[in-house]
């Protein structure tokens, strides 16, 4: 006599991925005021947006040698940094080709001061 064997089934687990927010703004501003654990090129790319400057595709590759703005922009902003970003206008009115990303001053002198403060704390200590 053969047995019929049932075939085995197998239950999906499920993940939940609805687990809140991961930096509160306490953790945000630590992430903040440790940017020395930013690798080189984000380092770079946001020295430069501190300083005013906007930045561009052509212009972080040929005088940065950063090779992809976009993904150093994509983990700033991951990191809490709001890097602004549009295609300017050329002259005769059309879209550029390479968008520009920059930051708002209020957001520039915010940061310093933070930075600024965190470093007189770390003296005191």
């Amino acid at each position: 006599m053969i047995m019929e064997q049932k075939p085995k089934v197998m239950e999906q687990k499920t993940i939940d991925f609805t687990h809140g927010v991961e930096n509160n703004p306490e953790s945000e501003e630590n992430y903040i005021l440790h940017l020395d654990r930013f690798n080189k090129q984000c380092r770079t790319v946001l020295e430069q947006l501190l300083t005013g400057r906007r930045l561009n595709v052509r212009d972080a590759f040929m005088g940065l040698d950063i090779g992809h703005l976009p993904r150093r922009i994509k983990d700033l902003r991951e990191a809490g940094i709001p890097v602004n970003d549009e295609f300017p206008r050329n002259p005769d009115g059309s879209k550029a080709r390479f968008k520009e990303y920059w930051l708002d001053p209020q957001f520039i002198n915010g940061y310093l001061s933070r930075i600024d403060t965190s470093a007189e704390c770390h003296q005191n200590t």
